[in-house]
């Protein structure tokens, strides 16, 4: 875990649109709809889950993109996976 001081020191930019793929990824109960940012050389990969899908969480919360967008800056992919039930994500949410 990054220290505040550190993270706030980090520069947040966009991701290019380029870096996107939309992927479904097959799963015990069905496909789970999961966007990858990915940079030209990453260092690693952080796995992103979104805030509660019962209080309207997704992958494209505010969070959950701020979030990708600090480890795209910093040179890993970043996975945002949805949720069983939420958005193209097959299954129900338990």
């Amino acid at each position: 875990r990054l220290p505040t001081h550190l993270m706030l020191a980090i520069p947040i930019h966009p991701i290019p649109p380029s870096t996107l793929q939309r992927v479904m990824i097959d799963g015990p109960a069905g496909k789970i709809e999961t966007d990858i940012n990915t940079p030209a050389a990453p260092h690693g990969i952080a796995l992103i889950a979104h805030p509660n899908p019962v209080q309207g969480g997704t992958k494209d919360n505010k969070v959950a993109t701020t979030l990708a967008k600090t480890f795209f800056s910093l040179g890993y992919a970043a996975a945002r996976p949805n949720f069983r039930g939420v958005g193209a994500s097959e299954g129900v949410h338990d």
